[in-house]
């Protein structure tokens, strides 16, 4: 039941903070498959992350600094390795 809850919750906090997720993913990528890739990359993290989740600790703050140094699972690389290869590959940029 507390496990149901704290989905419960995870998903309510999420959906009044994906904004943070698409401002993330549009900056790094341009297509519209790496960005979906992205954005679900980042909840995955998230949602990993959410038992370490301190609420005295603006949500928003806590989502941007989790997604922003998230690991791609697929690639290994951070962020800001995956954004600089989105932004060369010809993938991005349809």
């Amino acid at each position: 039941m507390a496990q149901r809850a704290g989905h419960e919750q995870f998903l309510k906090l999420l959906e009044e903070h994906k904004k943070i997720l698409f401002k993330i993913a549009n900056s790094y990528c341009h297509g519209p498959a790496d960005r979906e890739d992205l954005v679900q990359e980042m909840v995955m993290q998230l949602w990993r992350s959410f038992g370490r989740y301190d609420a005295r600790v603006r949500f928003s703050t806590w989502t941007y600094r989790v997604a922003s140094t998230s690991r791609s699972r697929s690639t290994g690389m951070r962020l800001g390795d995956r954004a600089r290869r989105c932004w060369t590959s010809k993938r991005c940029w349809r």
